[in-house]
């Protein structure tokens, strides 16, 4: 059975308004973490990447350990300490992409993978892009996967420009150690 483009968007945006909504009632124990991490977007009015001011949190969402990344511009990613080993691989490739692009003076998008979230039916799709010879990027998008295919229909990715992709690895890895954990900050306060 094919699907219309037009009723693929209508069972993505059910069941991510779904998920958002029920995974939002998760959210608990939220922490702020002090990092320099800022994700970048795309402007097309000035055809250039800029960064955007980027709050990093760790939560519990669904009791799970997890690590929030939250522009100001642009869709929330979140990355679930169970699924970190498969994160760290994704931008382990960026990294090797990056260098071998950098070194060739190579432009090219790419799909490198994709890797589960702490939200029911939400994946992460990691990316390649090259804003230009000189200037490449990791691309994170939340996608639904439907029917086989992840689909992240009219979303902008995050855009993470190499020293972001490298802390970004670093926050992940201490998540992993629980050397980063959520708590109610406001508790230490009697």
């Amino acid at each position: 059975m094919l699907l219309s483009t037009t009723m693929k968007n209508i069972i993505f945006l059910l069941i991510l308004s779904f998920s958002m909504l029920a995974n939002a009632a998760w959210r608990e124990n939220e922490r702020r973490i002090d990092t320099n991490l800022e994700v970048s977007y795309y402007n097309n009015i000035g055809s250039r990447f800029i960064k955007t001011q980027t709050n990093i949190i760790a939560l519990k969402m669904g009791g799970i350990e997890t690590l929030g990344v939250e522009p100001k511009r642009g869709p929330a990613e979140f990355f679930s300490v169970n699924h970190v080993d498969d994160y760290l691989a994704h931008i382990a490739k960026y990294m090797e992409w990056e260098a071998k692009a950098s070194k060739n003076k190579d432009a090219l998008t790419k799909e490198i993978g994709e890797a589960p979230t702490p939200m029911t039916g939400i994946r992460l799709k990691f990316g390649f892009h090259s804003g230009n010879a000189n200037a490449h990027y990791l691309t994170i998008i939340s996608c639904v996967k439907i029917f086989g295919s992840c689909s992240a229909e009219k979303q902008e990715p995050q855009y993470y420009a190499i020293e972001d992709a490298k802390e970004l690895a670093l926050l992940l890895t201490k998540l992993k150690n629980g050397e980063i954990k959520s708590g109610d900050v406001a508790s230490e306060y009697q």
